[in-house]
């Protein structure tokens, strides 16, 4: 299957993070006994703690029970990541990750996907920090105004001619004087 994150954070805010994490776990049903469970109130049922031990193997075990609105920022995009997981994925599409997050949490996130990539799981990500794209892809592919312009590793694309010309103002790299 196939999960995404947002870069706009798509957690019910209300709820606690575990609540937030067995709120898409009906899309994985094995059948009808699940559908008639009300997972919330069965302590101990099989979603719940397949939740609590992805939370523990992100480091976020101690958050559980915590009001989503309640976390800040930073930790709110690592519920979003594992809740993207909790489906299952073969393929996450990862839309802006790094945005808005310092520069621990940055590198807290690029460890934790490429444990995710090391796991088989592939990553389609959108990003515009070229730091962390250099230091998460093995093959990168440059858009500008929605058409690719370059692919390959990213040394071949930054050598690129059209991504120099495209984000850099000239095929030399040096930008255009005003």
């Amino acid at each position: 299957g196939i999960a995404r994150s947002f870069q706009n954070i798509r957690l019910m805010p209300h709820l606690t993070v575990i609540e937030n994490l067995l709120l898409g776990q009906h899309v994985r049903t094995a059948g009808l006994r699940d559908l008639l469970t009300p997972f919330r109130l069965v302590r101990g049922h099989r979603w719940q703690q397949e939740a609590l031990d992805a939370l523990a193997e992100a480091g976020l075990a101690d958050y559980a029970n915590e009001a989503v609105n309640a976390l800040p920022y930073g930790l709110r995009k690592r519920v979003d990541l594992v809740r993207a997981l909790m489906a299952r994925p073969k393929l996450l599409m990862l839309d802006e990750p790094a945005a808005g997050l310092n520069p621990a949490e940055t590198q807290e996130l690029l460890a934790a996907l490429t444990r995710i990539a090391e796991s088989g799981i592939a990553l389609l990500v959108v990003e515009h920090d070229m730091h962390f794209i250099r230091n998460l892809c093995d093959h990168v592919v440059v858009l500008n105004f929605g058409e690719k312009i370059a692919e390959g590793s990213m040394a071949e694309v930054q050598d690129d001619p059209n991504v120099r010309e495209a984000y850099l103002g000239d095929s030399r790299g040096v930008g255009h004087a005003a």
